[in-house]
């Protein structure tokens, strides 16, 4: 599916797309490689489920964004059972170097957490 939807941003005529997975990069290879072949700039990153609060999309902007991202994936899924990957909100706020973070207007429901 990387593939199409880098086919499918070319198409539109568009010069890059952010790309992303839940709790996870496992399509970044495919999607890579479409966008080196389409010549398409690609915004790589993943879905993050936080404790207690609505779910974050956080897309590496370099490599120190890149470094970031993979940590926090990988402490989401230390300990947590298959399919529950959650980071603390404490975790994205210590290790946030280089990372873009978008989130949806629940967000606004907790701003004291």
């Amino acid at each position: 599916m990387p593939a199409e939807l880098i086919s499918h941003a070319k198409s539109l005529g568009l010069g890059g797309i952010g790309i992303c997975d839940r709790s996870g990069v496992y399509g970044l290879v495919r999607a890579w490689r479409a966008s080196r072949e389409q010549g398409l700039k690609l915004l790589y990153g993943a879905t993050l489920a936080i404790e207690g609060l609505p779910d974050v999309v956080l897309y590496a902007r370099d490599s120190a964004g890149w470094a970031s991202l993979c940590r926090l994936i990988s402490c989401a899924h230390d300990g947590s059972p298959k399919g529950q990957a959650a980071i603390k909100i404490e975790q994205l706020l210590n290790d946030n170097r280089g990372l873009l973070a978008l989130t949806t207007w629940e967000w606004a429901d907790h701003r004291d957490a």
